[in-house]
């Protein structure tokens, strides 16, 4: 039994490899392959650590009672649903998400996952396939058309380009810890290269404005935590802002581009749905149930069905849970950046550049209860957390 023990200690640093490197890679090309790695991951990880040391690993205490309190706070909210069969159905695969999820951050499996060559082989990964990638964009997606038909859009590949930009930042905080300066221009160039030809505005937005987060967080450190505080809490105000540019400022909507026409018409009915039921919401899960006729219905260029969902957190956890559920949020966002003002200054930068990508990502593009979203934002913390670790080279 001593002998095989090594072997088995070996195996929770390579499976972090291994899951870091189909992240970057296929995962560049099927974002939705983030959930089940993410989610695998922090179970399979668990079940190692806990077979190593012999007992169950601690967890993270602060984001463990988060999680629970979250899904307590759905269940209780679920008895006042308006569809509560969907609301309830939507609530068990959440729980499959974000348990495992929080079990990454767990002290104990964190202490295992030590890999001499974790960043540099992920790094690797991740520009090759931004390179190629980037040539799948340039030449009009033909592996893509390939594997799904000429009648495939290149818009399939959006999900997985906008996960990279925003892991992108602890691949960047790594080089620049070890004072690789040009490697790290390199590798910001070249994944600009695919998010650049991107039909994805949200990605090339969250990309710049995270990189400006991190210029402006290694010259102003305070004042950029506080800017970003303060920006947080402002979100408050998004349905009323919206109501009001649609409403009353017509230009400013005008001049916007087509696709994000779409996405105001839809924040626009959403917020009036939050009028209706600010308290309790209408559930989870029912945002896609919400009628847009009303009150504008009639004006909308671009709507002509409910959508899938808000394409705005915000919106969509104040819709769907209320106070509460808005509360919550809030507050996830805000530990998140808590955490990353307490890592070491030299990598505090790009924490809160990745916060700026993905809070930008969040409020413009997916659902947010999406699972390989959520595992984005998990394994995006717990490379930061790894590199937290790490000596400084």
């Amino acid at each position: 039994m001593t002998q095989i023990k090594p072997i088995f200690e070996r195996l929770p640093p390579l499976l972090v490899l291994v899951l870091y490197v189909i992240a970057v890679s296929i995962g560049t090309f099927s974002g939705g392959l983030w959930g089940g790695l993410g989610i695998g991951g922090g179970l399979l990880l668990f079940a190692l650590t806990w077979g190593i040391d012999g007992r169950r690993p601690q967890i993270d205490g602060t984001l463990f009672r988060l999680g629970l309190v979250f899904l307590a706070t759905i269940a209780l909210l679920n008895l006042h649903a308006e569809y509560p069969a969907l609301s309830w159905i939507i609530f068990s695969r959440e729980v499959t998400i974000v348990v495992p999820l929080c079990l990454l951050f767990s002290p104990a499996v964190q202490a295992r996952l030590r890999h001499p060559r974790l960043f540099p082989v992920v790094i690797f990964a991740a520009v090759i396939s931004a390179f190629a990638l980037g040539l799948e964009f340039l030449f009009d997606a033909p592996l893509l058309h390939i594997v799904k038909g000429l009648n495939a859009a290149a818009t399939e590949y959006n999900r997985g380009i906008s996960y990279l930009v925003i892991f992108a930042f602890p691949l960047l905080a790594y080089l620049w810890r070890a004072g690789k300066r040009w490697e790290a221009a390199f590798v910001t160039l070249l994944i600009l290269f695919p998010a650049s030809l991107t039909e994805s505005r949200t990605t090339k937005l969250a990309f710049l404005l995270g990189l400006a987060t991190a210029v402006a967080a290694m010259v102003l450190p305070r004042v950029t935590k506080h800017g970003l505080t303060a920006i947080l809490f402002a979100l408050i105000t998004f349905p009323f802002a919206v109501m009001a540019m649609f409403l009353r400022y017509p230009n400013w909507y005008a001049h916007l581009p087509q696709s994000w026409q779409h996405r105001v018409e839809i924040w626009d009915y959403m917020s009036y749905r939050i009028i209706d039921r600010p308290f309790l919401g209408w559930g989870f899960g029912s945002s896609k149930m919400m009628t847009y006729q009303q009150p504008h219905g009639d004006m909308y260029q671009w709507v002509k069905a409910s959508a899938g969902h808000p394409h705005n957190a915000v919106l969509q956890m104040w819709v769907e849970l209320g106070v509460a559920g808005l509360a919550l949020g809030l507050c996830f966002a805000f530990l998140m950046l808590r955490r990353a003002a307490l890592l070491p200054r030299d990598i505090a930068p790009f924490a809160y550049g990745a916060w700026v990508a993905a809070l930008c990502t969040s409020l413009v593009a997916y659902s947010f209860w999406d699972d390989s979203l959520f595992a984005l934002f998990a394994l995006t913390g717990l490379a930061f957390a790894l590199l937290a670790r790490e000596k400084k080279v």
